[in-house]
Parts: C-alpha cells; sequence; structure tokens
C-alpha cells in the first residue's frame, strides 16, 4: 500500500464492483441470500423447540 495510491475504502469497492461482472454479481446475491435464509431457519427452529421444550406436539 503506497501512500500516493491510498483510496476511500468506498471508492475502491465501488471500483471493484463496477470492473466486476454482473454474472458474478448475482451468485454473490444469491450466496448472500441462501445464507440469511438458513440463519432465519436456524432462529426459528431454536425458537420453535424453546416453545415446545414443555409439551411435544407432534409426538405419535
Amino acid at each position: 500500500m503506497k501512500p500516493a495510491q491510498k483510496q476511500l475504502p468506498n471508492e475502491r469497492l465501488y471500483f471493484h464492483l463496477s470492473k466486476c461482472n454482473s454474472s458474478s454479481f448475482i451468485v454473490v446475491l444469491i450466496l448472500i441470500a441462501i445464507t440469511i435464509t438458513i440463519i432465519i431457519v436456524i432462529i426459528i427452529d431454536r425458537s420453535n423447540n424453546k416453545l415446545a421444550d414443555g409439551s411435544v406436539v407432534f409426538a405419535d
């Protein structure tokens, strides 16, 4: 990192995104969406386990 080439992080990020292909950007968005979905499912599953801790409804 040379002081002459020092840039703001936002400018560097914007330059990287504009240089990036749109297809790879879409892939990154899909990966982020999948990660968020998995996290939400895990949180809902844990909260359901906490709620149904005393009485299991679907036990047969």
